[in-house]
């Protein structure tokens, strides 16, 4: 339960607050006194009256103070080392579910009880689209922030040397290698030539950390509103969305994964810190006088990386702390208007309301101190490696802490200092309030009283909003995603690809139903980052090219055939512009019917093809990862652009690694990121049988047509 607990759960506790309060008060008194004497002194009656009127005021407010700090003192001594309900309470938050117990099961080990059910990726911890951006930022000089840097950036042709083997331009002793830059950083990322950093993870785990490293929201608004996820009964799926972000930093602040992350970026750096010396020889050797512009693209390197690790930090912790936020507001204001039979003990509901504020501080609480990619130890970085550091002995205890505390690079340090942290300030602000109303120890009110509860769940708020001001600083603006910036800016070129080629291929609904579909479709898919602005020329090329199988001699559901033409298409003399080239779009029986008669298990998709994809090739990746892949998926139209198009144009993801999370759906539809283990073919969960839109609402359907816990317990 909450802090409510730490006063008076025991009758022990109540009698001696009440002890420390009397002895506080009678000192309140004796200070009341000496002000009232001095107030003697004043000689006229009305300044007489006023000023003993403020100097009743102070010494109340003096004696609440002085109350509250004993009590608070008191607590703390009593309270140090947690109290009977730490356990308990912590085994029951651990039980429900709603919380990040760590990511021992996401990640592949010899014991791993679900080695065999769950679906496991290779992961690079250094995503691979990472190298083409720093490029871009070698190429602009623009960093993730949307800031400029200011180190001096090479020309487009010195840029071009990466790709070439430095023994083709570099003067001696630079030009042994016979291979590129270039070549040299992609197989430090993970690759057969060096697969000491790769480690496998479950795809859910994967693909949320896949879309959080590219600038992708968890989530959009649109979809946290179709699947209905403020919706009380929802609060547990909701909490799963949060804590898969969580998660995610768990991973990448794991020791181990920390290390190779590390080791990763300063092998690359070595790699660039060749190319500059050899750059920079060439440089000198060019100029008359031996005078030239040093270039560091080494430097740009650890610049890019803060910064990108940074921005997506940020922006991770953001979209958490909002819906953290969105999700209290309803359970507090119930907790406050609910009216329990009788006074006593906390009943059912009051319980239940009090666990899920539990569950959102605490998620709230990995959130500020978990979600960070520190960058010690790295090239270019003044700080050592820090995650072997021991903590202090003060950081051992889990008492109380009464210093601010600051930003550290070792999560096991982050977590003491907040922790203890967050149960001091919770105390201060708790008995404070109490203070404030006059609430003293022998006139408590009963245990589920419901002002009493809300004002104890107010003062955790703002006891871990200050603990978090205090450990991550200000919140930074965030400006628009890194994908759609990055899209924003590309959009310029005749080479950007955002469109979709779309085939008809079915014709058994006549063509009113026809005209019904698409006027539904595109209704639905085109209802994009609403409320983002800024975007409207992006937004005008998100265009649907329908061309007609049956005009084109192509028969209904032949997609074969589609694909054939879709690539003669694309070469044709004129083709529509900016539309994606790998893949294209099709309306079959089912797709078209999902619009004009949705039903909860179908509603609203379209089959997206791989325009690429051989079935007389499928390398062990495809095997292992995406098993049972045949070249398309099923896609909900409403996420066409904004999580698929997003997807491939970070370049992160295509079809063929969407369909892991279509494949357990019953009716072989993705629909996002899903909160749930991804399981190999043929493991199913007892749930796993219904698909997230079906067990959440049926609201979507309706608007076509219309271990690292910690517990505060204690």
């Amino acid at each position: 339960m909450f802090l409510r607990s730490y006063a008076s759960f025991t009758a022990r506790q109540t009698v001696a607050v009440t002890r420390a309060a009397r002895a506080s008060q009678l000192t309140a008194r004796h200070l009341a006194g000496r002000h009232q004497a001095a107030e003697l002194t004043i000689r006229h009656p009305t300044q007489r009256r006023l000023k003993s009127t403020m100097a009743g005021r102070e010494q109340q407010d003096h004696a609440s103070s002085e109350m509250a700090d004993a009590m608070l003192r008191l607590d703390m001594t009593m309270t140090e080392h947690g109290t009977p309900l730490s356990k308990p309470l912590a085994a029951a938050a651990r039980n429900r579910r709603n919380i990040s117990t760590g990511i021992q099961d996401h990640i592949l080990y010899p014991g791993n009880p679900k080695k065999n059910s769950t679906l496991w990726i290779v992961d690079r911890i250094m995503e691979p689209q990472t190298i083409p951006r720093f490029m871009e930022l070698v190429s602009s000089g623009l960093l993730p922030d949307g800031t400029q840097t200011s180190l001096p950036l090479p020309t487009f042709e010195e840029m071009m040397k990466m790709m070439e083997p430095m023994s083709t331009w570099a003067p001696a002793p630079y030009n042994q290698s016979d291979v590129s830059t270039m070549h040299s950083m992609s197989v430090r990322i993970g690759s057969h030539e060096d697969p000491t950093r790769l480690v496998t993870i479950s795809k859910e785990l994967h693909f949320m950390k896949s879309r959080i490293w590219d600038g992708i929201v968890p989530m959009s608004e649109r979809r946290w509103k179709d699947l209905d996820l403020d919706h009380p009964d929802h609060f547990a799926i909701a909490c799963q969305f949060i804590v898969a972000v969580i998660n995610v930093f768990h991973y990448l602040n794991h020791n181990i994964i920390k290390d190779h992350l590390r080791e990763t970026s300063n092998l690359i750096s070595d790699h660039l810190k060749d190319f500059d010396e050899a750059l920079n020889a060439t440089r000198k050797a060019a100029s008359p006088d031996g005078s030239y512009e040093h270039i560091s693209v080494a430097g740009l390197w650890h610049e890019y990386v803060s910064a990108h690790y940074k921005v997506i930090s940020n922006r991770s912790h953001s979209w958490v702390v909002e819906h953290i936020d969105r999700l209290r507001e309803p359970i507090l204001a119930e907790l406050a208007s609910y009216q329990p039979a009788a006074p006593g003990q906390h009943d059912a509901h009051q319980w239940n309301l009090t666990n899920k504020l539990h569950d959102l501080l605490e998620n709230g609480a990995q959130a500020d101190y978990v979600i960070f990619i520190p960058t010690d130890g790295y090239r270019g970085d003044a700080l050592p490696a820090m995650e072997a550091r021991p903590l202090t002995d003060e950081q051992s205890k889990r008492g109380f802490r009464e210093e601010p505390i600051a930003w550290n690079a070792s999560l096991q340090q982050r977590q003491a200092d907040y922790v203890t942290r967050l149960r001091f300030l919770s105390r201060v602000h708790q008995y404070n309030a109490m203070a404030d109303l006059g609430v003293v120890p022998g006139n408590l009110p009963p245990m589920n009283d419901p002002s009493d509860i809300t004002r104890t769940a107010r003062a955790q708020v703002t006891a871990q909003a200050q603990t978090r001001l205090e450990l991550r600083g200000e919140p930074e603006p965030l400006g628009l995603d890194l994908w759609l910036a990055r899209a924003k800016i590309n959009s310029e070129h005749d080479s950007f690809e955002w469109g979709y080629v779309a085939y008809r291929l079915n014709h058994e609904h006549n063509e009113g139903q026809w005209a019904y579909f698409k006027e539904r479709f595109e209704a639905d898919s085109s209802d994009w980052c609403a409320d983002v602005a800024g975007i409207d020329e992006l937004r005008s090329l998100a265009k649907i090219h329908w061309l007609d199988g049956k005009e084109l001699g192509i028969e209904d559901g032949d997609i074969d055939a589609a694909k054939k033409h879709f690539k003669t298409y694309l070469e044709s003399e004129s083709p529509p512009k900016k539309v994606r080239t790998e893949m294209f779009l099709v309306a079959d029986g089912d797709a078209i019917t999902s619009y004009i008669k949705p039903t909860v298990a179908k509603s609203g998709f379209i089959t997206a093809v791989d325009a690429d994809f051989d079935p007389n090739y499928q390398d062990d990746r495809i095997k292992h990862e995406s098993p049972g892949y045949s070249g398309s998926v099923r896609v909900l139209g409403r996420l066409l652009w904004d999580d698929v198009g997003a997807m491939y144009q970070a370049q992160n993801h295509q079809l063929v690694d969407l369909w892991p999370l279509a494949m357990n759906n019953p009716a072989l539809i993705y629909e996002g990121p899903m909160p749930m283990p991804i399981l190999k073919a043929g493991y199913k969960t007892p749930n796993q049988s219904r698909s997230l839109t079906r067990t959440l609402t049926y609201l979507a359907v309706a608007g076509i047509i219309g271990n690292y816990f910690f517990g505060f317990t204690g």
